[in-house]
């Protein structure tokens, strides 16, 4: 084998705009990194290794590194950029002097979310003294002004502010410090980072001396995550664990209808339906590791508990939420007023399914501690009512609540599209994730131009409304091309190449979509003039004698045609692209499970 390009294998590093591949020196078998350019332009969640759910990016600051941008509001200070050593080593921190005078000297990120009240948020950073050694962290907590002070020649915390809890400053080495505080009830979009000589909000400065800053970080909840670099947060890669080994996710675009998918704090749902119910916000661990969830109370009036949002759906499409047994063990979803699906039960307890309806199929699936994702198809489209009913330790739908007993929701999710997708968070309205994809340009010097072979080790594949691309080589246009293509209606995998604008498929497999909806598939296409084979799973699956010159392909393409459409979904293992046509037995040996 002649391998140039390796990507994944369980070996990712991501960063906002591209995930980390290796280039391989065919002289020395040396392994050079190379950026594989990645777009989504929108956060996203994806599973870790640990099985909990998380926010990509996580860090909700923008420009994390790069204070002295538009980004951040400078209130009578100054940003001298990359003016020290960061404690990774870089030349990436910044220097933050007041300027001369009295009054207040800050620095505030914009464009960060104003979370619910009720929920915890920590905020963390890097921190050395430049000549001075107070640097604060301001924020409005239920409308006042607090501040929490860190001594950085002491290296202590020198005062807590109201609201303010779990203040930690941690020695990194080198004069620098990391410093967290958690945040309760922020009113405000406002983070002020204040550096001054004795620890005060106002002061008077003499315009030279400041704070080296690095590595500023905001999340949810109260624990202060690793801290990971941002931009405009737009592009992050997801390396995702669902099926068990670390994959680079790829989605097409999709909404969740729900306008408040943690919740039900919005006037979209109906919780006085029938029976009723009321919501709390309860203390519970959970698969997002934010530290409330939403509990669903039958109250104790005669009748079904159901509560329901009112969605417009504009095709059919899924309905699921993330819950667990709290006092009642059983769940059922449905829609319109008759609530369709609502004779099948979701079993809490035990992760089984029980009763049906007809065109209804039910999914459940386990998360670990007692949580479950209870998944159904959506059948009526337009705005129509969408149901969550609340049954008792019998299952029963019809009865009297005892008031304290019900089930924990820690996500609701309704989207169209005949699939379930990765949770989109949404706080206030309806909220999009957009599409992934992920290039290669000016990839030449990877790419066999006579003859080579693509190898694909990927899970869940799912076949796209108008058909998706998994992986292509291309010269940047659809004149010419090469790659592995999935068909929309039949879900068959196509080898597809298109040699100046006219277009063929030279090789079918016909039973993939089955194959990868039910876990791994690894697929090889080797390639030369007038031969082709394609090997699926350790079996040549097809072979082709189509004739014609390799194009000169200069882009290699994950997940997108070469005007980023034709988008679909699929998690990728790993990428290998070998510049020989291996050998059938050597396509067996690689795509052997």
């Amino acid at each position: 084998m002649a391998t140039r390009f390796i990507l994944g294998d369980n070996n990712w590093g991501i960063q906002e705009d591209f995930v980390l591949g290796y280039a391989i020196n065919p002289e020395n078998n040396f392994y050079i990194p190379r950026e594989v350019s990645f777009t989504r332009s929108s956060d996203g969640m994806a599973v870790l290794s640990d099985g909990s759910i998380r926010r990509f990016p996580w860090n909700f600051i923008q420009n994390s590194e790069s204070l002295d941008n538009a980004s951040w509001i400078k209130t009578n200070v100054v940003v001298v950029p990359n003016s020290e050593i960061a404690p990774n080593g870089t030349l990436t921190a910044d220097l933050v002097i007041p300027t001369t005078g009295m009054g207040e000297h800050n620095l505030n990120p914009i464009g960060i979310p104003l979370f619910p009240v009720t929920e915890p948020e920590t905020i963390s950073f890097y921190a050395k003294s430049g000549g001075l050694n107070f640097i604060g962290i301001r924020t409005n907590i239920n409308s006042s002004w607090v501040v929490t002070q860190f001594n950085l020649s002491t290296n202590a915390v020198a005062s807590l502010g109201a609201g303010m809890s779990n203040p930690l400053i941690t020695s990194v080495g080198n004069g620098w410090y990391r410093c967290v505080v958690t945040v309760s009830n922020r009113t405000a979009n406002a983070f002020q980072f204040i550096a001054s000589p004795a620890g005060s909000v106002s002061f008077t400065s003499d315009g030279k001396n400041g704070v080296y800053l690095w590595g500023c970080q905001l999340v949810d909840g109260s624990d202060p995550l690793v801290y990971l670099r941002t931009g405009s947060r737009a592009d992050f890669p997801r390396i995702d664990s669902s099926f068990g080994n670390k994959c680079l996710l790829f989605e097409i675009s999709k909404i969740n209808l729900d306008p408040v998918s943690k919740n039900f704090n919005n006037a979209a749902w109906t919780l006085t339906n029938s029976g009723g119910v009321t919501v709390s916000t309860v203390t519970a661990s959970n698969p997002f590791n934010l530290p409330t969830v939403s509990k669903i109370i039958p109250t104790t009036t005669l009748g079904q508990h159901r509560p329901f949002a009112t969605l417009n759906y504009s095709a059919a499409g899924r309905m699921w939420v993330i819950a667990k047994a709290d006092g009642y063990n059983f769940l059922s979803l449905g829609e319109s007023g008759s609530v369709s699906g609502g004779d099948i039960i979701f079993n809490l307890s035990n992760g089984t399914v029980s009763g049906s309806a007809p065109g209804y199929t039910p999914e459940i699936l386990s998360l670990g501690n007692g949580w479950y994702k209870c998944s159904l198809n959506v059948l009526a489209t337009g705005s129509l009512g969408r149901f969550i009913i609340v049954r008792n330790a019998n299952s029963t739908a019809d009865y009297s609540g005892d008031g304290t007993s019900g089930i924990l929701i820690a996500h609701k999710q309704y989207e169209v599209g005949t699939f379930d997708s990765s949770p989109i968070v949404s706080t206030s309205g309806s909220a999009t994730r957009n599409s992934d994809y992920a290039f290669i340009s000016n990839a030449t010097q990877y790419i066999g131009n006579s003859e080579g072979t693509i190898f694909l080790h990927t899970s869940n594949v799912k076949a796209n409304a108008s058909g998706n691309w998994l992986v292509r080589l291309d010269d940047g246009t659809e004149n010419n091309r090469l790659g592995l293509f999935c068909a929309a209606s039949s879900g068959n995998l196509m080898v597809n190449i298109s040699r100046t604008g006219t277009g063929s498929d030279i090789m079918v497999y016909s039973d993939f979509l089955t194959l990868t909806n039910q876990g791994n598939a690894k697929i090889a296409l080797a390639y030369k003039n007038g031969d082709f084979a394609l090997a699926v799973n350790g079996t040549i699956v097809a072979t082709s004698n189509n004739a014609g010159a390799i194009p000169a392909f200069t882009t290699i393409r994950f997940n997108s045609n070469s005007s980023n459409g034709l988008i679909g979904d699929f998690s990728l293992r790993k990428f290998q692209l070998e510049d020989l046509r291996l050998s059938n037995a050597e396509l067996i040996q690689l795509t052997t499970l």
